[in-house]
């Protein structure tokens, strides 16, 4: 029976969002460690493909659970948090000899002080189960991948879908890459070449004409016999850290890579200023709303949207919004401010006053 060490670590880090991710937030989606992280969270995604390990395998698993601490988008992870997460793992890896490690990650975890925390986790983990163990992670699609994460690292398995909609097929092929691993050893090779672009992540679709050829030649590639990951990351462009950027991810037995580098990351470039352009500022998109012929006149606020880790109290459109007077059903504005509805809750319904609204994240 083989022992495997398991985790979960993963939020997409906004690093113009001043408010730090806190513990508390991770806890709202499920904090876990040891046997919970997977009695509680095995058939959810990543960790559902890793569950297959043990038919992949073909013998039992004993799943070594380190943390499951998972966060969607928001400010950078508070450096405690990090260090909490790190002991917990160091200390459940040196409790007992492990035969590999599969890691869900999703590669833009940044901290107010660490710029690459997947990279500082993959590290700390190959500190201590040295680097005979095998050690394979998966990663979103819009991973920055770094130099750590690739030397500390044995496989970097990325999605194939945006959006996203392969968290468990993504943890199937990490499961085969670390049976691959387990049974042959890491005499595999691994190519990986950084492509200097930051994209508006808007049109880049995998389903969508321009990415879409692009993804399948990936996918094609990634079951030849041999082939561990095929994987191209489009780096999400909410992050300010050091060498941001594409990367195509290729690792495989044999003694050429199964794509040619030099032609996807042509290609890749080709498709840089694809969806480039100016965004209308708020004054002339309420210009527009009330000219318009339809009705209702709905606007995105992509720079501000939480899912993309933003604090999502913008008053920029609200405040042109108010220039001007709203004829019929007037309008809707979404605003985040925590301390604003706490004044709501606490004058109770009816009441009238005054108050601050947003800008203060």
């Amino acid at each position: 029976m083989k022992r495997i060490a398991v985790a979960q670590i993963q939020q997409e880090s906004n690093t113009f969002n001043p408010r730090a991710t806190e513990k508390a937030d991770f806890a709202e989606y499920g904090w876990a460690i040891g046997e919970e992280v997977m009695r509680l969270y095995g058939a959810t995604d990543e960790l559902a493909g890793f569950s297959h390990l043990p038919e992949v395998l073909g013998e039992p698993v004993e799943w070594v659970g380190l943390v499951r601490a998972k966060e969607l988008a928001g400010g950078p992870i508070a450096d405690a948090v990090v260090d909490e997460i790190v002991t917990r793992i160091q200390r459940t890896l040196h409790a007992g000899p492990v035969d590999g490690v599969l890691l869900s990650l999703h590669g833009a975890l940044a901290s107010p002080t660490i710029p690459d925390v997947d990279g500082h986790i993959l590290e700390k983990v190959r500190e201590v189960i040295g680097p005979g163990i095998p050690l394979v992670a998966t990663l979103d699609l819009h991973a920055n991948i770094t130099c750590t994460m690739i030397q500390a690292a044995d496989v970097l398995v990325g999605y194939h879908t945006f959006p996203h909609i392969d968290h468990e097929s993504c943890g199937r092929r990490a499961t085969r890459a670390l049976e691959n691993l387990i049974r042959h050893g890491p005499t595999h090779h691994v190519s990986a070449i950084k492509i200097p672009q930051i994209v508006n992540a808007k049109g880049f679709a995998t389903t969508g004409e321009l990415m879409q050829s692009l993804y399948e030649r990936l996918q094609r590639a990634e079951v030849c016999d041999g082939v561990l990951s095929a994987s191209l990351f489009m780096a999400q462009p909410w992050l300010d850290v050091p060498d941001l950027g594409w990367t195509l991810y290729q690792a495989y037995r044999g003694e050429h890579a199964p794509l040619d580098e030099e032609a996807i990351a042509d290609e890749c470039w080709s498709k840089r200023e694809f969806n480039a352009r100016s965004l209308p500022n708020p004054e002339s998109i309420v210009s527009e709303a009330l000219q318009s012929p339809l009705a209702p006149f709905a606007v995105s606020e992509g720079h501000d949207a939480t899912n993309s880790g933003a604090p999502g109290d913008s008053t920029r459109l609200l405040a042109a919004m108010l220039k001007t007077s709203w004829p019929g059903a007037g309008a809707l504005t979404y605003c985040i401010d925590a301390n604003a509805v706490q004044q709501a809750y606490s004058a109770g319904q009816g009441a009238t006053l005054r108050l601050l609204v947003g800008g203060s994240r």
